[in-house]
């Protein structure tokens, strides 16, 4: 059984993979009978008959019921009419007496959809033979009133059709004849720069034979050369960044450009094309290496491309870029079995993965903002963080419910898609996430499933190159082997945008970062916040968290509780509470642990352990419950015992945090979602 769960910002989404979400209504697809436009095929266009009564067959392909309807009344075709299918059908005609040729023709219908077969039938006392043409294709130049010709053999009769003549060939020289002939083609001007061709047939009864006729583009100009190109000389970056001086256009043509290098002038390895002047190295180039390099303008039509010249450059032996999946140990952990923890981006393109750019210190100071929170900052040096560059071709996040529904599309790596509005729900492509991360040392099994489960001890931060109030956390349950592992069979992928407009308390990327990452991903923390404060959790909601909880999946043993009881009027924890152990230790006497009422959106029916914490709010603190959980999933997968007494002894964030008890932000945030068992369950009061 696979488990999808998504956690928002003071939100949670769980989402159960395996099973089939049933149809959500306003889908499916409407037929409108006549109206419809069906498919409809002929195996032939033209048929050709002698002067004799003779027959002729073809086969008509339909999506539906077909009828037909000929030109004259002595046609015949049989079956006249039919059912969805492929259908054979004949055509006979009565004998032509007269000396001249018959045209015909027979349409075909299916709902909107039309079909007409073309039918030519030879005068009397013609003859058939065999056509022979003396070219297969007839090139006639652009200009007006330009001509070409080619020759017919052909002991017999034979004739030209011209079903659907284009307007620039305004004369065919012979339309019909007997013996041989040669043909010319007159035709008006093009002055498009493309080509324009026509396919003319010939026949002589069920001989055929055809010529393409290709009219000539109008003259195109070429680009003028691109010069001053850069770089050259030497001491080069291995990830250059090429640049050029435009070239210009006679025809006003919009042109692109593509730069070539090579090692030894000879094979060359191309760029993208760009309409830009400029353009980064796709990659790092070999250390002290002469490259050589040009430019290929092209305006996209028939010789419409100049190379510039080829100039030359040495490179140093400095890199200055991230590669596309290149890895970097931001800190490695000093104990036996380091807990790995990785980060990358979404929406950075590659001119902003230069060593110590835009990514670096947007993703260092999230990684920094969570050690800067215990309990990560007393364990920091159990941690091995990596970060990994993916490329995105275009800068920012997409908005759409989610991001197969993208309604405004952001060319993405990651395919970050922010629902919008109040909504602070993030999705994104985690089949992509897992395909980049798994460049990581360690991660990379033997198969898919191996991978994915590795991914399950090494959670994913993804930076979201955006400034909005956002975010989202999404694990993904792996079979039960995970649960028989210590309870951490889920795949964490935080999204957090790397900037935040809010200016009220506690906002800022770091503190979204601590909330999604430090306690969703990592502390597999629930959220704690009040949304509807006069309610009662529903049921449903109730028995969720507790399944949860039982396979594992919500926490290391849970933040939140229902297991109350009433003493003198108050509301006490049961010693079956998760945290029941803390309750009374003269250690904790300043953090007040007890039990508070109200968590996961709703005000009543559900207990948290303290009154305020990061999973409240945002504020850089984590309640004593939430740190132990913590504390034990390092512990854990360290391949350590964790102990009460050990984390008690080295807990340094024993007291309350009571300081400034604003919200985040006080507009309505996104309520979680639950999928499983083929049924959405949307929040109370939605």
């Amino acid at each position: 059984m696979k488990l999808l769960i998504k956690g928002l910002i003071f939100s949670l989404f769980l989402i159960v993979s395996t099973f089939c979400l049933s149809s959500c209504g306003g889908g499916g697809s409407k037929e409108h009978g006549s109206e419809s436009t069906t498919s409809l095929t002929l195996s032939l266009s033209t048929l050709s008959f002698n002067a004799n009564g003779t027959s002729n067959s073809l086969q008509i392909t339909s999506g539906a019921n077909w009828t037909s309807k000929a030109s004259d009344n002595g046609v015949q075709v049989n079956p006249s009419s039919g059912t969805k299918g492929t259908t054979s059908v004949t055509i006979t005609l009565p004998e032509n007496t007269a000396k001249q040729t018959k045209t015909y023709s027979v349409t075909f219908s299916s709902g909107k959809s039309t079909k007409i077969l073309s039918i030519t039938q030879a005068a009397k006392g013609s003859s058939y033979a065999p056509i022979t043409l003396s070219v297969s294709e007839l090139n006639i130049a652009a200009t007006d009133g330009s001509t070409g010709s080619f020759n017919i053999q052909c002991n017999g009769d034979w004739q030209i059709s011209t079903n659907n003549k284009p307007e620039w060939i305004t004369n065919i020289s012979e339309r019909e004849g007997s013996g041989n002939a040669t043909i010319k083609i007159t035709t008006s001007a093009n002055s498009e720069k493309i080509s324009k061709s026509y396919i003319l047939s010939i026949s002589s009864g069920s001989n055929n034979a055809a010529v393409v006729i290709i009219k000539a583009a109008a003259e195109n100009h070429a680009p003028t050369k691109p010069t001053n190109l850069s770089p050259t000389g030497s001491n080069v970056s291995r990830n250059p960044s090429f640049s050029w001086t435009a070239s210009t256009d006679a025809d006003n043509d919009q042109i692109k450009y593509t730069v070539k290098y090579s090692k030894d002038n000879s094979n060359w390895t191309s760029l993208p094309s760009t309409t830009s002047t400029n353009i980064l190295s796709s990659s790092t180039l070999d250390a002290n290496t002469t490259y050589y390099w040009k430019v290929v303008a092209d305006d996209n039509y028939q010789n419409g491309k100049t190379e510039s010249d080829v100039v030359s450059f040495t490179t140093n032996s400095t890199k200055t870029f991230y590669d596309d999946c290149e890895v970097k140990v931001y800190q490695t952990g000093t104990v036996s079995k380091p807990v790995v923890l990785i980060f990358t981006g979404d929406g950075y393109t590659k001119e902003l993965f230069n060593y110590g750019g835009q990514f670096d210190q947007e993703v260092d100071a999230q990684i920094e903002a969570l050690f800067e929170i215990e309990p990560y900052k007393t364990y920091r040096h159990y941690f091995t963080v990596y970060k990994i560059a993916a490329y995105s071709n275009e800068v920012g996040i997409s908005q759409g419910d989610d991001f197969e529904n993208r309604t405004k599309i952001v060319d993405t790596r990651f395919k970050c898609t922010w629902e919008g509005g109040n909504s602070t729900g993030i999705d994104c492509d985690i089949d992509e996430v897992i395909d980049v991360v798994q460049n990581v040392p360690g991660i990379k099994g033997a198969n898919d499933n191996q991978t994915t489960y590795n991914l399950t001890w090494s959670p994913v931060s993804i930076t979201i190159n955006a400034n909005i109030y956002a975010g989202t956390n999404i694990w993904w349950g792996i079979d039960n082997q995970g649960i028989a592992n210590n309870n951490f069979g889920i795949l964490s992928v935080a999204q957090t945008p790397a900037r935040h407009p809010s200016s009220g308390s506690y906002s800022g990327s770091a503190y979204t970062l601590r909330h999604e990452f430090g306690g969703h991903g990592f502390g597999l923390l629930e959220d704690e916040y009040v949304y509807y404060t006069n309610q009662t959790i529903p049921t449903d909601y109730k028995n969720d968290i507790i399944e949860w909880k039982n396979y594992g999946l919500i926490g290391c043993n849970g933040n939140v509780t229902f297991e109350v009881q009433k003493n003198e009027g108050k509301y006490e924890a049961k010693n079956s509470c998760e945290w029941y152990q803390f309750i009374g230790r003269p250690e904790y006497s300043a953090a007040a642990i007890g039990v508070y009422e109200g968590a996961y959106m709703y005000g009543k029916g559900i207990w948290r352990p303290e009154y305020i914490s990061c999973m409240n709010d945002n504020r850089p603190h984590f309640n004593t419950q939430s740190r132990w959980q913590i504390y034990r999933r390092i512990k854990i997968t360290a391949g350590e015992t964790p102990t009460l007494e050990d984390f008690i002894a080295n807990d340094n964030d024993k007291v309350q945090s009571f300081t400034n008890t604003k919200g985040l932000n006080t507009r309505a945030l996104t309520p979680p979602t639950l999928i499983r068992n083929g049924r959405k369950i949307k929040a109370y009061g939605k």
